[in-house]
């Protein structure tokens, strides 16, 4: 697992971090709400965030939505999907971010998730955080790592149903003395090692 936090002292921060679940192997990620700030540490808390529904969102992605991502951080082409699998669908984004103004600069990227509710229309929630380029190429890093994992994992799946497809059922059992009947090895009678070939024997060709 990968963790970035941006800690506000005014209680504005995010952090989000990245990792593979030891369940299924999905990619996962989540984004968290700063919760708090810690006077005499100068640090944000987001610990509690995580129990609270409304401060944090985990999302799920498919190798192809991680590939998005990645091509993002190495083309600057803004990568974005869907989830409509539950009763609070999700916009995800992973953009360049800019500066604002006439003369826009890049200061690295947006990685966002809006959530709704098909219940509740009224309902939003957004989660954002601003990655430097320095903390993109760490995320480019480890997914790619995650992805190249994920296809180790799948050769070994493909591998072990292979070879349980070639095994029999059922093993065969071991020749034992009990099942082998020896044969006397049988020698020529000795009319047979005095007998010659006959001319009539012979094939003429």
């Amino acid at each position: 697992m990968i963790q970035i936090y941006h800690p506000r002292k005014d209680v504005k921060g995010f952090a989000c971090s990245f990792w593979q679940s030891r369940r299924d192997g999905a990619f996962m990620a989540t984004i968290l709400k700063q919760s708090g700030w810690d006077e005499a540490r100068q640090n944000g808390v987001f610990g509690d965030s995580r129990k609270d529904p409304m401060k944090n969102v985990t999302i799920k992605l498919g190798q192809v939505e991680v590939a998005g991502i990645l091509d993002c951080i190495e083309r600057n082409r803004p990568f974005s999907t869907f989830h409509d699998s539950d009763q609070k669908p999700k916009r995800i984004t992973f953009v360049p971010w800019n500066t604002a103004g006439d003369n826009p600069v890049q200061q690295g990227y947006s990685f966002t998730v809006s959530v709704s509710d098909k219940q509740d229309a009224s309902y939003k929630n957004s989660f954002y955080i601003g990655l430097k380029f320095a903390e993109a190429r760490l995320i480019r890093e480890y997914l790619i790592f995650l992805l190249h994992k994920s296809f180790e994992q799948d050769i070994q799946v493909v591998s072990d149903e292979q070879t349980s497809e070639e095994q029999p059922s059922k093993p065969l059992p071991e020749p034992t003395k009990k099942n082998i009947v020896e044969k006397p090895t049988e020698q020529p009678s000795p009319n047979e090692e005095k007998q010659s070939v006959k001319k009539d024997d012979l094939f003429d060709f």
